[in-house]
């Protein structure tokens, strides 16, 4: 009895080992993209805000997730969204040879008196809607067929385009290390916000415990839960299902607010 409880032990303590060994390679690849994406600078351009090519290369950018790929015959590219209250990059797939202006202007109003005062002179709102259904990159993405393959593609998909945010425009952070997330809990109450914010919850010490991302490889498909903190939300952990065959379809199977945070100056 004694050598089958030390059996499981062992094996549940090289589990846990296992998984901290992942977390920690997960939260270097996390930070890369979050130490890029802080090079983004603003520009003002006729009125609006841009991201400043000369801080901000996109296919640069695209390099650092090295595990994806383009579909052959498309191209990545950005168009930065000037809303009423917010402004953020948009990213898209464009077939080779497709501009994006050439796109925009097909959802142009003719009528100026038609158009929304909220929105951006340039880019009417329809255009948002028509580019996250038809011209959405991660439709386009080949993955390796790896845990950091799989992992990077929920990384784009999830904060791949926070970055160069104005206004009340809110991003995500993936959250892989518990000294990460404490991290996060240490500044929000430097800044004053901490004690006041956050729910009381006993689930804060569970979070804070299940930082990991837990990955599951099936015959066709694997599965991620994933923990990140939301700006406008606070400690969420996601399940996502994602095909192991291209196109990658990604699924989110639940989406479970932790320790809610509330905070009244992002509202």
């Amino acid at each position: 009895m004694k050598k089958t409880i030390s059996a499981i032990l062992l094996i549940f303590a090289a589990i846990i080992s296992f998984n901290i060994i992942h977390g920690y390679r997960y939260q270097k690849f996390v930070d890369k993209i979050s130490k890029y994406q802080s090079n983004a600078e603003l520009i003002n351009t006729n009125g609006n805000s841009d991201i400043d090519s000369a801080s901000f290369n996109l296919q640069e950018y695209f390099r650092l997730f090295d595990k994806l790929g383009l579909e052959p015959g498309y191209k990545l590219s950005c168009f930065y969204f000037n809303g009423f209250l917010y402004g953020r990059p948009v990213l898209l797939a464009l077939k080779t040879g497709v501009s994006i202006d050439s796109l925009i202007s097909a959802f142009k109003t003719v009528d100026p008196s038609l158009v929304n005062d909220f929105e951006n002179d340039d880019i009417p709102y329809e255009f948002l809607t028509y580019a996250s259904e038809h011209l959405n990159p991660v439709d386009h993405l080949i993955v390796e067929d790896s845990r950091m393959g799989y992992f990077q593609l929920l990384v784009f998909k999830i904060m791949g385009a926070d970055y160069g945010l104005s206004g009340h425009a809110t991003s995500s952070s993936i959250i892989c290390t518990k000294p990460v997330a404490l991290g996060v809990i240490r500044g929000l109450k430097s800044e004053g916000h901490g004690n006041r914010c956050f729910s009381k919850s006993p689930r804060l010490q569970f979070t804070l415990n299940g930082t990991c991302p837990v990955c599951r490889f099936k015959k066709n498909i694997c599965t991620y839960e994933i923990l990140q903190f939301r700006e406008n939300a606070g400690f969420v952990r996601s399940k996502y299902i994602v095909s192991r065959t291209f196109p990658h379809q990604i699924m989110t199977v639940s989406s479970d607010t932790l320790v809610h945070y509330y905070c009244k100056d992002l509202l």
